[in-house]
């Protein structure tokens, strides 16, 4: 690999390591990194030269970060302290054993380390807020002084800023110092999720979203899933009630049926008087109003049939030689159009002839080629039928010969049956004897 500072005038990224915190000193004027400045604080002037990030953690050391034994250990929850090297004198690490602790003692530890968690959490994701602002800020400060339109799409030049957006975005086009800060960063950014969190941060979403899903669906599952003896007992108690309001509606039809029918005819009645009398004075008023919008519009059709009557010869005149106008053009559009349909029933013509032919060729071929596939078809039918045949004797002379083995072979071993017996009989009767 070759030498970045022979290969780039800027200054390389140095990285100081911090016990409490990891902070990254950029020494370089990167115009993509951001100052970090408050935007309250805009009369208040830092020197773009020196820029540092500080990414809060806990008890960590940068340069002992991809040591294996450091991350076995905290795999394993021993407290470790790693191998410093301090006024040149090196002090290696040593390993300090958990004490026993007891259950109120470690729900005490959890809640202590939850609440760091969401506190560093809090912190992290204000300091990556706060980054990419200013660097979104910068860009476009650049680009207006550029005078070239950006090359940073609009959903990720205004959107809220998120760290892992912002950490893993994969620069296009840029310089060697900005893609080795953007894979420090990245590097870094990962290395402290797995320190923290045990694992990355996608993966605690997912297990989260899922453990979320897990428990609602258990408690709509116990809300949906009853006992079926208490669905049973539930139905039958809603029958038990249906049966008993009914007979009550029916006791109270029977009763009160003539007053309500003599009740409904009387409001009726009224309504219908009520009805008629609204209807008659609508009427009224219907009738006068078309009166009086007829009158309104005989009125102003007077008036602009006289304002048109003054208008009509100056516009009759024009109309009159636009008439002229456009009878000479019609006829021109006549005469071209003409010409035009004559070339084109010519090639129609021409057309459809050659279509004709190519029409009758095809027939030609597709019958000859159809009475072909018909002939092998039916010869090849004709010999699948002959060997059907063939197969079919054969079947019966198999069958034949089978029968008469399996009658010739009954024949003889009757025979052997009959002389056995006969046999047996002599023996027996000399042996009686």
């Amino acid at each position: 690999m070759l030498d970045p500072q022979q290969n780039s005038s800027r200054p390389l990224i140095s990285i100081t390591p911090r016990k409490k915190s990891v902070r990254f000193n950029i020494t370089s004027p990167s115009p993509r990194i951001p100052k970090l400045t408050n935007q309250n604080d805009s009369n208040h002037h830092h020197h773009p030269l020196n820029v540092s990030y500080t990414v809060p953690s806990t008890t960590i050391n940068i340069d002992h970060i991809t040591n294996q034994s450091h991350m076995q250990h905290l795999n394993n929850h021993i407290e470790y302290i790693p191998t410093t090297r301090r006024n040149n004198l090196q002090i290696n690490g040593e390993k300090i054993l958990p004490q026993q602790k007891t259950l109120d003692e470690l729900q005490q530890f959890m809640k202590l380390k939850a609440e760091n968690l969401r506190r560093n959490m809090t912190q992290v994701a204000e300091t990556f807020n706060h980054a990419s602002t200013h660097l979104n800020h910068l860009k476009e400060e650049q680009q207006t002084v550029l005078k070239r339109p950006s090359r940073i799409p609009i959903s990720t030049r205004y959107r809220s800023p998120s760290p892992t957006i912002v950490i893993y975005k994969k620069p296009q086009h840029r310089s060697i110092d900005d893609l080795r800060w953007y894979c420090l960063a990245r590097k870094f950014s990962i290395l402290w999720q797995k320190k923290i969190f045990g694992c990355h941060i996608r993966r605690i979403k997912f297990f989260y979203q899922q453990k979320l899903l897990q428990k609602y669906f258990l408690l709509w599952r116990n809300i949906i899933k009853n006992d079926p003896n208490e669905l049973i007992a539930i139905e039958f108690r809603h029958r038990q009630l249906l049966k008993t309001y009914f007979h009550i509606w029916l006791n109270f039809t029977s009763q009160d049926q003539i007053a309500i029918e003599h009740i409904s005819h009387k409001r009726i009645h009224n309504a219908w008087n009520i009805w008629k009398m609204q209807l008659n004075k609508r009427r009224s008023h219907q009738q006068q109003f078309v009166i009086a919008n007829k009158q309104y519009h005989q009125r102003v059709l007077f008036r602009f049939y006289r304002i048109w009557q003054m208008n009509t010869y100056q516009r009759r005149q024009e109309h009159e030689k636009s008439l002229r106008s456009n009878y000479h053009y019609r006829v021109h559009l006549q005469r071209v159009c003409f010409n035009a349909w004559l070339t084109y029933i010519e090639y129609r013509r021409r057309k459809n002839i050659h279509k004709k032919r190519v029409h009758d060729y095809y027939e030609r071929r597709l019958v000859g080629g159809i009475y072909s596939k018909w002939k092998q078809a039916l010869t090849r039918k004709l010999l699948i039928q002959q060997h059907e045949h063939r197969l079919a004797q054969l079947q019966e002379r198999v069958l034949m010969r089978w029968g008469f083995e399996q009658w010739k072979s009954y024949i003889h071993d009757l025979a052997d049956e009959q002389r056995t017996m006969h046999m047996a009989e002599q023996y027996s009767d000399r042996r009686i004897m």
